[in-house]
Formats: C-alpha cells, structure tokens, sequence
C-alpha cells in the first residue's frame, strides 16, 4: 500500500471510505474504492510485477504517471522504453517507489476492444461475463474485452457513428487497439475531469492472469473485415447513347 502522505489528496480519499455497491464478479464498487474481494492488497509494484511475469514479450509493462492516463514517465519513445513481458527486474525497478499507474501495451498479438457502447457490441456476442475471456472495467464504468489478434489489419473502431460535422458521436460503437496501443489496467486509477476518481479492475475470474485472450466471435471479425474493404463512392460511369 502506498503511504497516504506519499500520494495526492484526491488518491488518499479513495482508500479510506465511501459508499458502495455490488458489480459483476464479486467486485464492490462506487468507481473509486473498489479492490476485488477475493485478491490481497498489493502495491502498485507488485502488481507491475505480477504483469512482468505473466504477459508475453510481444506486450510491454508501462509506467504511467499516478492518477493520470499519460505515459510521461519513460519520456519520449516510451513505447520502446518500457520494459517487455518477462523483464521483471525492470519493472521492479521502475516501480521502486510504487508510486506509478500501470499500462499494458497491447503489443502485435492482441487486440482490446475499448467498448463505448455496449448494446452495439452486444449484437456480436460481446458482453461482460458472457466470454471467456480478459475482461476489465474502466475508470468510466465501461469494459475493455481482451482477445487474439487475427493476423489481418483492423479498423481503428467499429460502431462508431458521427454527427453532420464529422465529429465522432460520443459514448457510440468500441475502439479497436492494438500494437502501440496502451491499456490501463488495475489497479490504475484516474482523477476525471469533474474531480472525482475512477478506478481499473478486472472482472473477478477474468483477469490477464485467470483466462488467455478468446479469438475474436467470427461475427464480429466479420464485421471488422468489412470495414476494411475498399469503399467506392461514385456510381460507375453509364455508356453513352449511340449518335
């Protein structure tokens, strides 16, 4: 556990107190105290560790500064930086001060939908509990869903719909991330723009170290497969009349 006087006051509220309520999985939660029932209390560094030890070298095990999203602490060209899956001295002794939030970097192998909507991923099999497969609550209250990569290119989002200026509809379809891509994981949290804390947690039993990432529902890889092809916006050229 991390000394209270070694962290922000808006951290220290969080582990002291505070509503709460049931979730999926045995969890308890008011998205700010919430510790999985069933797991000790470790400290950021030895969850860092336990990451380390279990992901493979195709991921990375990135510092993020505390209570932010942003992976400032390896400065630029972190994404190389950071240290791979099975560097577990590395990361013990980046996480010495156990003071860090801990990124996944998805890595070649795997792809996170980052679910925005999660009625639309629904239609496709994809809700919590229901796979058999990494899943985790975010700081917003929506779920990250780990799977294997296909080996094909893939769209940066599905289901997302825009408004008459371009702009992306918010709360619409799921990110699709992979590669350089980071993911916050437990037990990361965040302070969100209204002040409050957010935290991440595994859904209980289908955390990274409890279950393999599942291969995409062929529904949805279909899906996926066809926003990649070639879109043809003009209508072919019509044969003049004879004369």
């Amino acid at each position: 556990m991390i000394p209270t006087n070694e962290m922000p006051a808006m951290v220290a509220k969080t582990m002291t107190g505070g509503a709460q309520c049931a979730i999926a999985g045995g969890y308890t939660s008011n998205h700010n105290t919430t510790r999985p029932a069933s797991q000790p209390r470790e400290t950021p560094k030895q969850w860092a560790q336990r990451y380390a030890s279990t992901v493979p070298a195709s991921m990375a095990v990135v510092p993020v500064k505390f209570g932010t999203k942003k992976p400032t602490v390896l400065g630029d060209d972190w994404q190389d930086k950071a240290p791979r899956g099975g560097d577990v001295q590395a990361v013990s002794w980046l996480w010495r001060k156990t003071g860090h939030n801990i990124g996944l970097l998805v890595g070649p192998d795997h792809v996170v939908l980052d679910e925005d909507e999660l009625a639309y991923l629904r239609r496709f099999g994809v809700e919590p509990g229901k796979l058999r497969t990494p899943t985790a609550q975010s700081q917003s209250g929506s779920f990250h869903f780990w799977f294997k990569h296909p080996g094909v290119d893939l769209p940066a989002s599905i289901g997302a719909r825009y408004d008459a200026d371009g702009n992306r509809i918010p709360r619409t379809g799921a990110d699709v991330l992979t590669g350089n891509k980071q993911v916050l994981v437990q037990p990361s949290i965040v302070q969100r723009a209204d002040g409050s804390i957010g935290r991440y947690q595994w859904l209980d039993g289908l955390s990274i170290f409890d279950v393999e990432p599942a291969e995409l529902p062929a529904a949805l890889l279909t899906a996926l497969l066809a926003l990649m092809q070639p879109r043809c916006d003009h209508k072919p050229a019509q044969p003049r009349p004879d004369g």
